[in-house]
């Protein structure tokens, strides 16, 4: 995995949990040095910190690493002798390139277009060849979204046995945890004054809209923004008495979160990156049946009927005004839940890695 297990949880950490039920799983995080935006995800895996030197954006330092990682690799890959190689960033590629035999099945999680991320530009042509050689190795390729799945079948002309459509899903356990009362304190603040809570779940990166969050707060006096996530290296975030930062959270809260506030929102900015996305956030906003505001984008098309969406800022004022005004109705969504749970998920995982056993 490329993201601590201490990170906002994602789609790696929810896959690694339940496939952990099917087969034994060994998970493998480089060392993170960013421990401020990092929580608890408590687990029953064996999880592996793996040792990196800091300041990967220099070529030497990333050289070194790989060559650090792959004796420790190697040694694990000796004595357990892996039916599966599972990654989820192309970059994790070289890590194991010359050590994984003919016999052991590469997957390769693909849950974004990592040629597209902003803060990797200047690695674009390094990672260019390395996903070049990874396509032309690996056994089976999941694709998080429609988007991503046709580009890349495309660029790289892949046989339909070689890869299957696996979207993000949502935590069935998540819908029945407890409400805490952690953050009774700064919701009853606001909501008790007529405020209105706008609550954003999931890393906050050079995606996130803040022109357009800065607009509205400026239009709108009653409305106050809850961002929950852990935020990117090198973001300039936006400084408001409105705007609230609340850093990663333990995933136990998301549901105290999400029921507390009034409505949740996806305000992205949306570029070729972003067109590629499912977001696993979207999952968790709607199976609560809260009122949703996101950004329009074509893969966010199947959830259609259950948010309303905005293409620009006279869209946005718009939308909010109506959610403003109308009733909630925060009942569970019981069928959304059945059908878009991490569980089903993993069955047709499974299915997918029979085909290349």
């Amino acid at each position: 995995m490329h993201v601590p297990w201490g990170w906002i949880k994602q789609r790696p950490h929810f896959l690694a949990e339940e496939l952990s039920d099917n087969f034994k799983v060994d998970i493998m995080i480089p060392k993170s040095f960013r421990t401020s935006n990092l929580t608890i995800n408590e687990s029953s895996l064996n999880i592996n910190s793996v040792f990196k030197l800091p300041f990967e954006r220099f070529k030497l330092i990333r050289s070194m690493n790989s060559i650090i990682v792959q004796i420790l690799l190697k040694y694990r890959y000796r004595v357990h002798k892996y039916k599966y190689i599972w990654i989820t960033d192309l970059r994790m590629y070289p890590l194991m390139r010359n050590l994984i035999s003919s016999e052991q099945k590469l997957i390769y999680d693909c849950m974004d277009d990592v040629l597209e991320f902003e803060v990797l530009k200047e690695q674009y042509h390094e990672l260019s060849s390395i996903e070049k050689q990874l396509f032309s190795r690996v056994d089976l390729v999941l694709f998080s979204s429609k988007e991503l799945e046709s580009r890349k079948v495309k660029k790289y002309n892949l046989q339909n046995s070689s890869y299957g459509l696996v979207y993000n899903a949502l935590d069935k356990n998540l819908v029945h945890t407890e409400i805490f009362d952690k953050y009774n304190e700064i919701f009853n603040q606001y909501q008790i004054n007529n405020y209105t809570v706008l609550t954003y779940i999931g890393t906050i990166s050079s995606w996130l809209d803040f022109d357009l969050i800065e607009k509205s707060v400026n239009d709108f006096e009653n409305i106050v923004y809850f961002l929950i996530g852990p935020i990117e290296q090198n973001i300039e975030v936006l400084k408001h008495e409105r705007i609230k930062y609340f850093g990663s959270v333990e995933h136990k809260y998301i549901k105290t979160l999400v029921v507390k506030s009034d409505i949740l929102v996806m305000p992205f900015k949306v570029n070729k990156l972003i067109e590629a996305v499912d977001p696993v956030k979207m999952y968790e906003y709607i199976s609560f049946g809260k009122k949703i505001i996101s950004i329009d984008y074509k893969e966010l098309n199947k959830f259609s009927q259950y948010i309303s969406s905005y293409k620009n800022y006279k869209d946005f004022k718009e939308v909010l005004n109506q959610l403003i005004d109308s009733s909630s109705n925060d009942s569970l969504n019981k069928n959304f839940i059945e059908l878009n749970n991490w569980q089903n998920r993993k069955k047709e995982i499974i299915t997918l890695i029979e085909r290349i056993s």
